[in-house]
């Protein structure tokens, strides 16, 4: 529901609410119970794109540099691999990032649900629309994950329990 109200504000809606519990009884009246969570599979979708792309690019890209840079374990080798992750995370999740924003803002029902929408931007604005966003979403990721892929390998290395191994 969360995302519903910031995708809600992001397309232009006037907030008419006094604060957000309000905006949330409000559209919990306007939507009902399951139109609070319109996009969520969209959601989930981008989610485990994402992840599974950051995760599994993290420990290669780390392999990588280790075996072709000559890099060590240490913070610039988990700088560098943390932000070719966020990379990789922004790429994964993109689509499903787009289809999660147009099924928020479909408020026509327009949209049977998540293939019903991949298949219209597919038809109707090409490959490319999937990946519109990409470089302020590229921009905002990569150095979220940068800094929490490097506290926690500092915070690992502290607690005794060692680097992710690569």
């Amino acid at each position: 529901p969360a995302g519903l109200l910031e995708t809600g504000l992001r397309a232009g809606q006037k907030p008419t609410q006094n604060n957000s519990l309000h905006a949330f009884a409000v559209m919990g009246r306007e939507l009902g119970f399951a139109g609070l969570f319109r996009g969520c599979a969209a959601t989930m979708l981008r989610a485990g794109c994402g992840r599974g792309a950051q995760l599994s690019c993290y420990d290669h890209s780390k392999w990588l540099l280790k075996r072709h840079a000559g890099m060590k374990e240490g913070v610039p080798l988990h700088m560098l691999g943390s932000f070719i992750s966020g990379l990789a995370f922004a790429t994964a999740s993109a689509p499903a990032d787009i289809i999660k924003t147009r099924l928020m803002a479909d408020t026509a029902h327009q949209y049977r649900g998540v293939a019903d929408c991949f298949l219209d931007i597919a038809r109707n604005s090409g490959p490319t629309a999937f990946f519109r966003g990409w470089t302020p979403s590229a921009a905002r990721l990569a150095p979220h994950f940068t800094m929490v892929g490097v506290l926690m390998e500092q915070t690992r290395a502290l607690v005794g329990v060692g680097y992710f191994a690569a």
